[in-house]
């Protein structure tokens, strides 16, 4: 059997970004969305050019929890952690960067 034959599981998902990397638990459900632009060059009674791209991207991801860390990574967050156990506390800091997310998908059984 050739790849894509077969329907797939979702093994594990993780989070890409800024050199760290970020799993998210017990992933169940991921769907992603393109939006995609495109545009056509005609003249002389036919079609010269067409061009397409991909505006954004959406994804929704469903999973029985998600760890703060995965969610400032995928929202482009940084997390900073202040005090000591018991009295940690952790704070989100809002950022601009890109995100990566790599998807592993694994045969189901």
């Amino acid at each position: 059997m050739s790849y894509g034959q077969a329907p797939f599981g979702l093994r594990e998902v993780t989070v890409v970004a800024a050199g760290s990397t970020v799993a998210v638990p017990v992933a169940q459900n991921f769907t992603i969305t393109e939006r995609v632009k495109s545009g056509e060059l005609a003249g002389d009674d036919v079609t010269k050019a067409i061009v397409a791209f991909t505006d954004a991207l959406t994804f929704s991801i469903q999973s029985g929890g998600i760890s703060l860390e995965a969610y400032c990574e995928m929202t482009g967050r940084t997390l900073a952690t202040s005090g000591t156990t018991p009295n940690a506390t952790k704070t989100t800091i809002a950022l601009i960067r890109f995100v990566t997310l790599i998807l592993l998908v694994a045969p189901s059984s």
